[in-house]
C-alpha cells in the first residue's frame, strides 16, 4: 500500500507540473536532485513583443518552486513567502489506505467468475487430503481441496474445487452448480447429486445406489455409531494383542504387576521419567539416523521398540488391576489371560461410556468428563506400568512383599 501511494503521490505530481508549465509557458531553470526530492525552478519569459528588447524581471517575484518530497508537494514562490498549491503526502496515504481497505473488503464478497467458474479465485486452501468418519464434509464455494476426499458414514457436499477423488462409502454425495472434481467420483451405498454445471473431469462410480445410507439407518447417529465401533474394534485389537504377549512373556509380566500396586508412586515416578525423557531422546535420535539410508532402519527399530514398550506398560496395569479386582471379588480364576481381559474392560469403560453418549446430544457435559476422566486413567495406568516393567527389569525381578499369582 506505501508503494502504491507513493507511485500516486508521483503520478498527481507530474501532471500537476505539466498543467502548470502550460499555464506559465515558462521553460526550465534549474532540476537539483537532492536526498529523495526533486527542486524544479521555473521562470516567466521575457516579454518581448511589444519592444523587441528583453524587459527587465525581478526573479524574486516572477520564479516559482515546485518541491516534491516524502512529506508531500509544494508549488510556490522560491523564497517560499508564497504558496500556490501544496500536497500533504501523509494524509494522502491515510485516505488512500482507507480507500484500499474498502475496496478489500467489498472484493471480499465478490465472486470472480470465468468460464463457468474453472478460473474463479478460491481464497481457502483446505490441504491435500481429507478423511473423515461418521463425520460430515462440506466444501464451500471458494474452497479448494489439492487432493483426495474421503468420507465413511456421512455425506459429502461439494461447491468448491477438488482436484482429486470423492469417494463416499455409506453416505451420499452432492455436487452442486458451481463444483469442480478433477478426478474420479466414487459413491459407494449412498446416492450421488450432481448439478447439470458442476463438471466431473474424471469417472463417475455408483455402487448400491438403492441401498438406505448408512445414515438412514442411524439417523443423526453416524457420528457416535462409528466412536462406539472404533472403540469396540480396539479393545478387540488390544484383547488379541494382550493374549499375544501373555503367551510368551506371561512369567515377567506376572511379576511386573506386582509392582504397580506394591510400589505406586515409584513405579509411577519412573514411568514419567522414562516416558518424557525416552520420547524426546527417541525422536532427536530418530531424527538423527534418518539422515542416512543404513540409519533409517534403526531409526524406525527405535521408535517401534518404544511403543513396544508403552504397549507392555498399559497390559501390565490391566493385568495388576484385573487382579486385584477379582482377589476384591473373590473370583475363582488363575487364569493370566482373564485377569487381563477384566482389567482392559475397566480401564476401557469411561471412554466406551462417552461414545455411547454421542447418541444423545444433551449428554454433551457428561460426555466430555467422562472421556477426559478415562483417557487420564488409561494415561497414568501407561506411565504405572512401563515403571512398574522397568523397576522389575523387564520383569526378571520379582516383588517380594507380594505374594505371586498362581499359573
Amino acid at each position: 500500500m506505501l508503494a502504491f501511494c507513493k507511485m500516486a503521490v508521483v503520478v498527481c505530481s507530474t501532471v500537476l507540473f505539466i498543467a502548470f508549465s502550460n499555464v506559465v509557458q515558462g521553460g526550465f531553470k534549474a532540476v537539483v536532485p537532492a536526498l529523495g526530492s526533486w527542486i524544479v525552478t521555473v521562470e516567466q519569459p521575457a516579454d518581448t513583443a511589444k519592444t523587441g528588447k528583453p524587459v527587465k524581471q525581478e526573479k524574486k517575484d516572477k520564479a516559482v518552486t515546485i518541491s516534491i518530497t516524502d512529506e508531500g508537494i509544494r508549488i510556490g514562490s522560491e523564497d517560499g513567502e508564497k504558496v500556490i498549491f501544496e500536497l500533504d503526502a501523509k494524509k494522502l496515504q491515510e485516505k488512500m489506505e482507507q480507500i484500499g481497505d474498502s475496496l478489500a473488503s467489498a472484493f471480499d464478497d465478490w465472486e470472480f467468475n470465468f468460464d463457468n467458474g474453472e478460473n474463479r479465485f478460491y481464497h481457502k486452501d483446505r490441504g491435500r487430503d481429507l478423511v473423515k468418519f461418521g463425520d460430515r464434509l462440506h466444501i464451500g464455494k471458494h474452497e479448494l481441496v489439492r487432493g483426495d476426499i474421503v468420507v465413511i458414514g456421512d455425506d459429502i457436499d461439494v461447491e468448491g474445487k477438488v482436484m482429486g477423488n470423492v469417494v463416499s462409502v455409506f453416505g451420499n454425495i452432492d455436487l452442486a452448480r458451481t463444483a469442480i472434481v478433477n478426478g474420479e467420483v466414487i459413491c459407494v451405498l449412498g446416492t450421488l447429486t450432481q448439478h447439470d454445471r458442476a463438471k466431473v473431469r474424471g469417472e463417475t462410480v455408483v455402487i448400491g445406489e438403492s441401498y438406505p445410507s448408512f445414515n438412514w439407518i442411524f439417523p443423526a447417529y453416524g457420528k457416535g455409531a462409528f466412536k462406539v465401533v472404533s472403540r469396540i474394534v480396539m479393545f478387540i485389537v488390544s484383547i488379541l494383542l494382550l493374549g499375544i504377549v501373555l503367551a510368551f512373556l506371561s512369567d515377567r509380566m506376572k511379576k511386573s504387576s506386582r509392582y504397580v500396586f506394591g510400589s505406586f508412586f515409584k513405579s509411577l515416578g519412573v514411568g514419567v521419567l522414562v516416558f518424557l525423557v525416552g520420547s524426546v531422546v527417541i525422536a532427536i535420535l530418530a531424527i538423527i539416523l534418518s539422515i542416512t539410508i543404513i540409519g533409517i532402519p534403526i531409526a524406525v527399530l527405535l521408535i517401534f521398540s518404544f511403543v513396544a514398550l508403552t504397549l507392555l506398560g498399559y497390559f501390565v496395569s490391566a493385568l495388576a488391576l484385573g487382579d486385584a479386582v477379582a482377589r476384591k471379588f473373590n473370583m475363582e480364576t488363575d487364569s493370566l489371560f482373564i485377569r487381563g481381559l477384566l482389567g482392559l474392560f475397566l480401564l476401557s469403560l469411561l471412554g466406551f461410556t462417552a461414545a455411547l453418549m454421542y447418541f444423545n446430544p444433551f449428554f454433551f457435559g457428561l460426555r466430555v468428563a467422562l472421556k477426559s476422566i478415562g483417557g487420564l486413567v488409561s494415561f497414568l495406568a501407561l506411565l504405572n506400568g512401563v515403571g512398574a516393567f522397568v523397576l522389575s527389569k523387564g520383569g526378571t525381578l520379582p516383588l517380594e512383599a507380594k505374594p505371586e499369582m498362581t499359573e
